[in-house]
């Protein structure tokens, strides 16, 4: 296995574990490493949820001065949005495997250090469409788990 695939694969584990321990409602069950969606959790004889996992980055956008790159903290919707979407275009795949659900956890960092920005009020006000049966956002520095669908 290459060494970047196994550190991604390392890397999604310590996400969801940490998802797993700031999340109550999270199922209990066995948790299986999968490849498209990332894990699949039994929950029961019958019943099986797929995990699927993303992150988003700091976003980075160029000014009309220089060109210079500046970090934005603030998490606009049309960057969800296009997570989702993109994780959207896997879900056939995802669903040959006759899942019973399958949830998207989208990872953020930090987010919460600007103080003029309430993600939670924000969250509010945005509404998200999409086939996932469930869709989180885990703010993974501050640990806070925030349900978009």
């Amino acid at each position: 296995m290459p060494h970047n695939k196994k550190n991604q694969e390392i890397r999604e584990q310590i996400i969801l574990a940490r998802f797993k321990n700031h999340f109550p409602e999270f199922p209990k069950g066995i948790i299986t490493k999968s490849e498209s969606p990332d894990f699949i959790v039994k929950t029961g004889k019958k019943h099986t949820i797929g995990i699927e996992l993303t992150s988003i980055l700091k976003h980075r956008h160029e000014t009309d001065v220089g060109g210079n790159h500046l970090e934005t903290p603030e998490l606009v919707p049309e960057i969800i949005e296009k997570t989702i979407q993109i994780k959207e275009n896997k879900l056939v795949r995802y669903r040959q495997k006759k899942l019973d659900e399958i949830w998207l956890i989208i990872e953020v960092q930090n987010i919460m250090n600007n103080t003029s920005f309430n993600i939670s009020n924000k969250l509010n006000n945005w509404n998200f469409i999409s086939e996932f049966n469930k869709i989180y956002l885990f703010e993974s520095v501050n640990k806070k788990v925030f349900e978009l669908k």
